[in-house]
């Protein structure tokens, strides 16, 4: 459903179809956990095979023996080296031309932007909040959390944390932290995590693990690195200093169009009937190229360098 209504909102009209019976007469394919049970048996010789993929190399599907090495016509991930890049969000500079419509705001704001902003962070009276439903990813994170945990308060959330939190619950707690550790799962290249995007809408301040990730993608000052600071401890002191004075502030478009402009992509080289009969080799370009990082967060921990503050 939600790729049918990106495809709405692009330049070319494109059909979405998961008919397997339309197979031979689609202009593109895309694999998406693919079941060796379901693989094509014939293949159009001017169609496209699209590897659609939004989890980091750790955490994907393994390639069926099905697919030989060179199955895929097209990349479509996060990483920004893929023929179409497809992170799960981002921010955009706004300029005199931009609508006013289209600038971040809350919908239930009735009346002056920024004292409505204001109202809201002063009811934020809790520091760090985490929301973990995947235990023991192999980035380490949660040996951060829990060592960040033994100087300041973080109220942790989900199947690794105190409770199960949802609806009327999570928005009670996002209202009332001002900071939300959006540690990833892995660190790879290019792989961000989408909680960095959608908690900067709910007016929380994502924490990530390694900086550099995020420097093409989210504005300066708009998030903390894990990884400018000495230890967790160096971290919780930079919380509570914030606290008592106001850092930064900035004025931003969010949007989910950067992920539906990669499908608006796909849609436009199939009607410029673009050829790429060159094929990828996905085992070496994801797997061996993916850049991952084992035991991050335990290389965080046991490192010395000089601190922010």
């Amino acid at each position: 459903m939600y790729v049918k209504y990106a495809i709405k909102n692009c330049n070319y009209k494109c059909e979405v179809t998961t008919d397997q019976k339309k197979y031979l007469s689609a202009g593109a394919v895309l694999f998406l956990l693919p079941n060796p049970k379901l693989m094509p048996i014939a293949r159009h010789p001017n169609q496209l095979y699209v590897f659609l993929n939004g989890e980091s190399p750790i955490n994907s599907w393994k390639i069926p023996e099905s697919m030989n090495e060179e199955f895929f016509n097209i990349t479509m991930t996060f990483r920004l080296d893929s023929d179409i890049p497809c992170p799960y969000g981002g921010l955009r500079r706004i300029n005199n031309s931009t609508a006013s419509n289209k600038i971040w705001r809350w919908k239930q704001a009735k009346y002056n932007f920024k004292l409505k902003v204001v109202r809201m962070v002063k009811q934020k009276t809790k520091s760090v909040l985490q929301f973990v439903s995947n235990c023991n990813a192999s980035s380490g994170r949660d040996l951060y959390t829990k060592e960040l945990a033994q100087y300041i308060s973080v109220s942790l959330y989900g199947s690794c944390g105190e409770k199960i939190c949802f609806g009327h619950c999570e928005k009670l707690a996002v209202a009332k932290h001002r900071f939300y550790l959006a540690f990833e799962n892995s660190i790879c290249k290019d792989y961000v995590t989408e909680k960095a995007f959608y908690r900067l809408d709910q007016l929380l301040v994502p924490i990530v693990l390694k900086g550099s990730l995020y420097k093409n993608i989210l504005p300066e000052n708009s998030y903390i690195a894990a990884d400018d600071f000495d230890s967790p401890k160096d971290l919780a002191k930079y919380f509570k200093w914030t606290k008592k004075y106001t850092k930064t502030s900035f004025i931003a478009t969010p949007t989910s169009s950067i992920f539906i402009s990669g499908f608006c992509k796909l849609c436009e080289i199939l009607h410029r009937g673009v050829k790429k009969s060159t094929t990828v080799n996905i085992k070496s370009w994801w797997f061996e190229k993916g850049q991952c990082e084992k035991f991050y967060v335990q290389r965080l921990l046991n490192r010395k360098k000089r601190s922010k503050f």
